[in-house]
């Protein structure tokens, strides 16, 4: 009589936590001002066990492992052959992030090259990053890839990957720039926090002078020589003192 109420009990567990994980991805993929993306899903994400769990692994769903106070940061970089980053950029990319977070980040660059490609598909990243970016159990790791250019929106200077990963488009940036590597240097590290950002929970803005103004795109900088936003201002800073202690 014992086995077979702990059985059933086992059972409607299992039926319970099924029908609960159905539920979780079809809302995963509702309204952005849904109640569950608002109120449910940080919560489910507040750990890597609840990701694994649930496969939650959006942009913005490591947040509070990014920004939670002492949590050692590891910047992973990783490149197509002939389009690493300088040492520079990587370190000040680290900085910035430092600064942004309030915590340690070191960064270190991957010594497994990605093939090159002059354009690589949106849809296919998943088949040429999923390998350099292993959905890990340690926390606080982020990646950013340096790649060629999108296939489709060959204007893309960057976007997110997952809940862990940022790729910037080199080929695109260094084509708008030709012989003007510092311009270069800037745009990679503005792209990649800008999508490291985005990975912290912040969204873009219409604040002038602010790294999360998705208006300030390459084509606007044209015939003159602009100052790049390579640091978060005051507005988006505040942003994200709020997201640290939200519940």
């Amino acid at each position: 009589m014992v086995r077979k109420t702990l059985i059933t009990i086992a059972l409607l567990l299992v039926i319970g936590f099924s029908g609960f994980f159905v539920w979780v991805k079809v809302q995963s993929g509702g309204n952005e001002s849904s109640y569950f993306v608002q109120h449910l899903r940080p919560w489910l994400t507040r750990s890597v066990t609840g990701r694994f769990l649930f496969d939650l692994h959006g942009a913005g769903d490591a947040r509070r492992e990014f920004l939670h106070a002492g949590n050692q940061i590891e910047l992973v970089i990783a490149s197509m052959t002939g389009l690493a980053p300088s040492a520079p950029v990587g370190e000040q990319l680290a900085n910035r992030m430092a600064q942004a977070t309030g915590n340690s980040v070191t960064a270190t660059f991957s010594d497994q090259a990605i093939p090159y490609t002059d354009k690589v598909a949106e849809d296919r990243l998943a088949v040429l990053l999923d390998d350099l970016s292993p959905r890990s159990w340690r926390p606080a790791k982020f990646y950013v890839f340096f790649l060629s250019r999108a296939t489709e929106r060959q204007t893309l200077l960057g976007l997110t990957y997952r809940e862990n990963a940022a790729v910037v488009f080199t080929d695109t940036i260094k084509s708008d720039f030709k012989n003007k590597a510092p311009l270069q240097s800037s745009f990679m590290i503005s792209t990649a926090l800008h999508e490291f950002g985005h990975q912290l929970g912040l969204d873009h803005n219409n604040q002038p002078g602010c790294l999360m103004n998705e208006s300030a795109d390459v084509s606007t900088w044209y015939g003159f020589d602009p100052r790049v936003v390579t640091n978060f201002c005051n507005f988006e800073k505040q942003e994200l003192a709020q997201i640290k202690v939200r519940p």
